[in-house]
Formats: C-alpha cells, structure tokens, sequence
C-alpha cells in the first residue's frame, strides 16, 4: 500500500512506514484479517496521502502458518529494502 499520485506530488507529512507482522496481512477485509485498513483510514482522516502512507507484510498472512515463522536474515534484509525505498522514493 502507498504511492504518489504523481511525481511531482508534493509531501506534507513525514512518510509512514508499517510493517504488518504475523497471521495478518498489510491490508485486508476479512473479519479477523484487516491489517492496517482503520489505521490508513485514521491517517487520511488527518490529512495524510497515500504518497505519506507506506504498508508492507513479511510474512504470507496464513493464520495456520504463525508457529512456523521466525524473523530471520532474509526478511529483515528485504523489509529493510522496503523502507529504504521509501525513503528514496520520498525524499
């Protein structure tokens, strides 16, 4: 979730980053899977963009899969290029 409009949208928040963890996903609507979907909701309310907003899951969002999973090497690696492109990407 997340993104300009445009390119030459201008920013007038500093940038957001979530990172949804485990057995739910960035965002959904399934009754026990909404992720950040009231957040986001909260954050335009005040006047946020989604080129303010940035939202990433790092794992598959299967409830049956949470016992199995561990923050390992590769994962923090590829959400930490996640927010590194955000801030790229946001200046």
């Amino acid at each position: 979730y997340g993104g300009k409009t445009s390119a030459d949208e201008k920013l007038s928040h500093q940038p957001v980053v979530f990172l949804h963890g485990n057995s739910d996903v960035a965002v959904g609507e399934t009754y026990w899977q909404t992720g950040f979907t009231q957040t986001i909701e909260y954050f335009l309310e005040q006047g946020y963009t989604k080129g303010e907003l940035y939202i990433t899951t790092w794992g598959d969002g299967d409830k049956d899969n949470a016992s199995t999973r561990t923050h390992n090497y590769d994962t923090l690696i590829r959400l930490r290029k996640f927010i590194e492109a955000v801030m790229d990407y946001t200046g």
